[in-house]
């Protein structure tokens, strides 16, 4: 039977996060996928973003500069926030509930049907629904470009099986180390995996021995790699960049952060390979006009941020250097599979107070969190039932400590829950 509500879409998909082992995933599933939809892959310019931190901001950017060009974009972002609505976006817009409905149900139908007759190895994970309704979605609506969020890894991640035609790599670095590798070698082949043969790809500046791997594999495999130092950076609050086509001036970009300039620089140097050429003005407009949320996001008095492993940790450190703030209230919650030690470390130094709320059983308990807290630093903590009343709490403390920001981090979900609770809050 077709769904015929949100929630009953939403709990479908939910079912088949981590319904089928990683090692047994295959590109030929999405794959069979896509073509059992009829979805005509060649119809719109599809650019792969893939890497470890940045992949997002880098998708919003590129997005953002195509839709203030005139193109009709469509994008697809992972995780989401609040609504699984935020993975699919065409023209900054995310998918009405309405379309991802009708969208879930063709491709449920399609898949069962399939499965049924035998022709897929396994039952189609959740990204892979959610990657093949994106994918329906930009050809019905007929876009010109899609920007294309890499789940991961990259090697069996389903926008992978799109075969994009330009591909940006973000940096690469440690996260997911059960899965990927437990050493950034192993971590890069998996993503490298997503170069071939002749395609065309961009990577921001890398580590040495991620640069090492990456080159290796570009050229056993035949594909060009090329890196964006070329692109000259001038300033940090007002950026100015110049690469082989554009020069653009003076520009406030739209993302808070200083590592917001190097994604806007590898969005620049996808720029000067797409066709027909941009316009500098309305790159300067797409960088200024971005949006990504829950990455160094300000709502109030709120600073949220989804730093969920050791180098997003660093970036929102040094943004914390940045703007002097000390001795914060702090909201943190971590995932058990995430480095949370390396990111405790990295964070606590800024704060006086700190709140660990419960979340799922996938996260590190905060009284494991606390004992941590309390051994690295000389803080006063907190334990609260769930995210709403750790907002409530972290108020309340802070009429009587002051702190430049009460900080929200440590994983994108608990920022997706407290984004969800500021807006209904903030709306009442």
């Amino acid at each position: 039977m077709p769904f015929k509500t949100f929630d009953e879409c939403v709990n479908y998909l939910f079912s088949l996060k981590r319904n089928v082992p990683f090692q047994l995933l295959s590109l030929d599933v999405p794959r069979r996928l896509f073509d059992e939809l009829n979805i005509d892959l060649a119809k719109f310019y599809k650019i792969q973003v893939v890497g470890t931190n940045g992949k997002g901001s880098t998708c919003a950017f590129l997005e953002s500069i195509l839709y203030e060009t005139g193109y009709k974009v469509g994008a697809t972002f992972s995780p989401h926030l609040v609504e699984p609505t935020e993975r699919i976006r065409i023209n900054k817009k995310e998918m009405d509930k309405n379309s991802f409905i009708e969208l879930c149900n063709i491709v449920k139908k399609t898949v069962e049907m399939a499965f049924n007759f035998g022709r897929f190895n396994y039952y189609p994970t959740f990204f892979e629904h959610v990657t093949a309704m994106a994918l329906l979605a930009f050809d019905r609506e007929g876009v010109d470009f899609a920007v294309l969020e890499t789940g991961l890894g990259g090697r069996f991640d389903a926008v992978t099986a799109a075969n994009a035609d330009i591909i940006a790599f973000t940096p690469i670095s440690y996260d997911h180390e059960a899965i990927l590798g437990e050493t950034l070698e192993k971590i890069t082949c998996e993503k490298g995996a997503v170069l071939r043969e002749k395609v065309f790809a961009i990577s921001t500046t890398q580590l040495p021995q991620v640069k090492n791997v990456l080159d290796e594999i570009a050229c056993r495999k035949g594909a060009v790699l090329i890196y964006d130092d070329y692109v000259t950076v001038i300033g940090e609050d007002y950026v100015s960049f110049r690469s082989k086509k554009y020069e653009i001036n003076h520009v406030k970009l739209g993302l808070n952060g200083k590592h917001q300039i190097s994604n806007a620089r590898l969005a620049l140097a996808v720029c000067d390979y797409l066709k027909p050429s941009l316009i500098s003005e309305k790159i300067k407009l797409g960088l200024e006009n971005v949006n990504h949320p829950g990455r160094l996001q300000l709502i109030e008095n709120f600073l949220l941020d989804g730093a969920h492993n050791p180098a997003g940790a660093k970036v929102l450190s040094d943004f914390l250097v940045e703007h002097n703030a000390k001795n914060l209230i702090a909201i943190l919650a971590v995932m058990k599979s995430k480095n949370w030690r390396e990111i405790l470390k990295l964070i606590l130094p800024f704060c006086s107070e700190v709140i660990f709320p419960k979340m799922g059983e996938n996260f590190v308990e905060p009284e494991e969190l606390a004992d941590f807290a309390s051994q690295e630093s000389s803080l006063s903590y907190s334990l609260a039932p769930d995210t709403k009343s750790a907002i409530t709490l972290a108020k309340n403390l802070s009429t009587k400590v002051q702190s430049k920001f009460l900080l929200v981090t440590g994983s994108l979900y608990l920022v997706g829950h407290a984004i969800k609770i500021l807006k209904e809050t903030h709306s009442d």
